[in-house]
């Protein structure tokens, strides 16, 4: 082994057992967690101001407050016309699809939950009047809002088209699916 390979194998050595014995003293005094923690927070700011700063380009922008989607065309013109005022890519329609996904099975899980305590709670507790029951399910017109919209919204980003809720419905395909 030449002279030059052992010097960088040696120093590679030193910044491998430094920064050992910086986790291990960060690990120990905490110091690791909270600069973890400075950083996601760091990164967390850093992505709202540029979010917050493309939406104030986007206000004083003329040029993206022109287009308009119009009332005519198809469902499918007018849905590509939206993706293009949006600047909605394939990629991130897909991950749209996904989270209105999750978003949905969430909200159903959390409406079910609703229901079945309030029944089960008619049931345990006998209520005095009528607005005792409507105290026990007053969650659930909610949870049925956001279950309905997160189904539409699926409904509309997986056959990209602009369609009214009554189109959704006669299709049948009610239930949500992953790209």
């Amino acid at each position: 082994m030449s002279q030059k390979q052992q010097n960088e194998e040696v120093s590679s050595q030193k910044r491998s057992l430094s920064s050992r014995l910086g986790s291990a003293v960060g690990e120990v005094t905490g110091g690791s967690v909270v600069s973890r923690s400075v950083r996601h927070i760091s990164g967390t700011i850093g992505g709202s101001s540029n979010r917050l700063g493309g939406m104030v380009s986007d206000l004083l922008n003329d040029d993206l407050a022109s287009p308009s989607l119009g009332q005519g065309g198809t469902d499918e013109q007018r849905f590509a016309a939206a993706m293009r005022l949006h600047r909605v890519t394939e990629k991130s329609l897909n991950d749209r699809i996904r989270n209105t996904k999750r978003n949905f099975n969430l909200y159903f899980v959390v409406f079910a939950i609703s229901v079945l305590a309030g029944l089960f709670s008619i049931f345990i507790f006998p209520p005095a009047s009528a607005f005792s029951v409507i105290i026990r399910f007053i969650a659930t017109p909610i949870l049925l809002a956001l279950v309905f919209k997160h189904a539409y919204t699926n409904w509309m980003f997986r056959k990209r088209r602009l369609s009214s809720p009554l189109a959704y419905f006669s299709s049948g395909d009610l239930w949500p699916k992953m790209p």
